[in-house]
């Protein structure tokens, strides 16, 4: 059974990464079944739904929360109970679909199934500056906006990582393989990720990982 978890920051084509290394490996990209089921636990539309998966309820929001249903006005909790309740559908989606080969596209997967046997992480990093000057071209976008946006993004999915799971989404140690995807072609890194799968090089019993770069 191969299982690989990708993380990756905003501008390093991960969701093309996904797509190529699962039909690389043969193997289901798990994806959009994640969108659908939230959107069937909240019973709301898509665009909530995608926006209610990567949601995480500020400190002051919650404890503004608590000190509400305390006075009475428990419809204040909805949007921390909305957020736990598709946080809840993400990880059943996750953890049914390790059961069988596939590629976990994002969402806290490396630590959902941190303690999977079977199961690669994989982290896909570029620099900040990098990445900016990409998502400007691909979307037609001022460097100065694109920028934001890599900041902004950046700083949403480390604290969903942390708010859910206690962890820091920049540690090395929650990934089995690292890779700098600013020096190689989308499908080089569907390579070096599908040989460390399939041969075994990211199943350790304690997570070593290896940081990959290639020279100018």
């Amino acid at each position: 059974m191969v299982i690989v978890t990708i993380s990756w920051q905003l501008g390093v084509d991960g969701e093309r990464v996904g797509a190529l290394l699962g039909e690389r490996l043969g193997v289901p990209v798990v994806d959009g079944e994640v969108v659908d089921a939230v959107m069937e636990a909240l019973r709301t539309g898509r665009a909530d739904a995608a926006d209610m998966e990567r949601f995480v309820p500020t400190w002051s929001a919650n404890l503004a929360v608590s000190l509400l249903a305390t006075a009475g006005m428990p419809a204040a909790r909805a949007d921390v109970i909305r957020a736990e309740c598709a946080h809840t559908a993400v990880e059943t989606v996750i953890r049914e679909a390790a059961k069988h080969s596939c590629v976990i596209m994002g969402r806290g997967g490396f630590a959902i199934l941190a303690d999977h046997p079977g199961a690669s992480h994989v982290r896909l990093t570029a620099p900040a500056a990098w990445r900016a000057a990409r998502l400007a071209a691909c979307e037609c976008l001022p460097v100065e906006q694109a920028e934001r946006r890599i900041e902004s993004d950046d700083r949403n999915r480390a604290a969903f990582v942390r708010h859910y799971y206690h962890r820091r989404i920049d540690d090395p140690a929650n990934f089995h393989l690292l890779l700098a995807a600013e020096r190689f072609r989308p499908d080089e890194l569907v390579e070096v990720i599908a040989t460390a799968a399939t041969h075994g090089v990211a199943a350790q019993a304690v997570p070593a990982p290896v940081a990959v770069s290639r020279s100018a």
